[in-house]
């Protein structure tokens, strides 16, 4: 049976069993890659050391706890946000701006890392079906020959059309699991790009704040000076008021 199938005509199973194998792969694979990530991101949120390091303006020991969990997104994306805070503390009209760009670009990246693979599954979708047709339509147009050739044989022909039917029917169950799987992935992929958002509020929080401190911190030393050079223009005299306490 397999023998005379193979011999007259193309058989599409291979290749939709190679797309189901593929599909599979990837699910198992970015499962795993999104419940690492995932995991090791509800442990860096949940850090007290790196709230206590943003509080007292340790941003050296900010980042090495975020090198601590190389696997979460949402550390790849503040480490980004120090990083290119640091460097630019001085510069306070920039430095914000500076590292709201590197935590988007960050996040951009490791968005893309998350959807690598996530073409192939949509691919899968389109292609299973198309491919399962098109290899039911060349055997089918093999059959009819067969028939012109040697008369009816109505025995191969219901054995030609329920081989068909079944690598059609074959085809769809790859595809249609594929379709939800690829479904579930991205709305995975959404989930964590959320997360980093979460994470990236947090570090321009912690940057308005410290320019904000510096802000009123220089605008108390400035309405001192000006203070104390208004009294010395008064002719005013620290010793004076020792005498008058006397």
């Amino acid at each position: 049976r397999w023998y005379l199938y193979s011999k007259l005509s193309f058989h599409p199973a291979r290749s939709i069993i190679i797309m189901l194998l593929c599909a599979v792969t990837i699910m198992l694979e970015r499962c795993v890659t999104y419940s690492m990530a995932r995991k090791q991101s509800l442990k860096f949120s949940g850090s007290p050391a790196l709230y206590e390091a943003l509080l007292d303006n340790s941003l050296g020991q900010a980042m090495r706890i975020c090198a601590e969990y190389d696997r979460s997104h949402r550390a790849r994306v503040v480490s980004a946000g120090l990083q290119a805070w640091q460097p630019a503390r001085g510069a306070e009209t920039l430095s914000v701006e500076r590292s709201r760009r590197a935590m988007q670009n960050a996040a951009e990246r490791q968005i893309e890392e998350f959807k690598r693979g996530l073409w192939m599954l949509k691919a899968i979708v389109w292609t299973a079906p198309l491919v399962a047709l098109f290899g039911s339509l060349l055997n089918m147009v093999d059959a009819f020959e067969m028939w012109a050739r040697w008369g009816v044989n109505t025995i191969l022909i219901e054995y030609y059309l329920m081989e068909e039917l079944q690598v059609v029917f074959f085809g769809l169950t790859v595809a249609i699991p594929a379709f939800w799987i690829h479904r579930f992935l991205q709305a995975r992929v959404e989930r964590l790009a959320a997360d980093m958002e979460d994470s990236s509020w947090m570090v321009m929080d912690y940057c308005l704040k410290w320019q904000i401190e510096q802000a009123s911190i220089a605008s108390s030393s400035e309405t001192i000076k000006i203070e104390d050079d208004n009294l010395k223009a008064e002719g005013f005299k620290p010793q004076a008021l020792w005498l008058y306490a006397r």
